[in-house]
């Protein structure tokens, strides 16, 4: 019969524990990123709601956009709100943008076909990417959307 070392025995179920934390380290970041990951769709989807409640609530953009459509200019205070708007819709596309070079989202969970209707249907957001200085919108993302978005 074999004598049990007592050093040898706590060594074994030291490396046991420090095996069962690395498992559970690792459980625990994949449940982290699955959060982070949720949080960030969850923020996309916030983005977008607030978006529409934004048009919505705001009758004198509305009415801008009417006149718009039906051909009629705009007063320089409905074209100020208009173009406005379009910045306003920019910086949000560039948090998407930036939750998405994060590797926080897909490329798929961002809205390109929705983005490119709205630059071809909006020539003031395109203008706004144009002037990337006066917006304060970033380089690179200025620059991935004439690669992807702008037509």
């Amino acid at each position: 019969m074999k004598k049990i070392d007592l050093g040898q025995t706590i060594q074994i179920l030291a490396n046991l524990g420090v095996i069962a934390g690395i498992v559970f380290l690792g459980i625990e970041l994949q449940q982290n990123n699955a959060l982070v990951g949720a949080e960030a769709r969850s923020r996309r989807a916030q983005i977008r709601i607030e978006a529409i409640q934004w048009q919505m609530s705001n009758p004198a953009l509305l009415l801008a956009r009417l006149k718009l459509r039906e051909g009629q200019s705009l007063t320089p205070m409905e074209q100020m709100l208009y173009d406005l708007d379009a910045i306003r819709t920019l910086v949000s596309w560039q948090y998407v943008y930036g939750e998405f070079r994060a590797g926080l989202l897909d490329e798929s969970d961002i809205p390109i076909e929705n983005w490119r209707d709205t630059v071809s249907q909006r020539p003031n957001v395109k203008s706004a990417l144009e002037n990337p200085a006066r917006t304060g919108l970033r380089p690179e993302f200025v620059e991935w959307m004439n690669e992807n978005v702008v037509e």
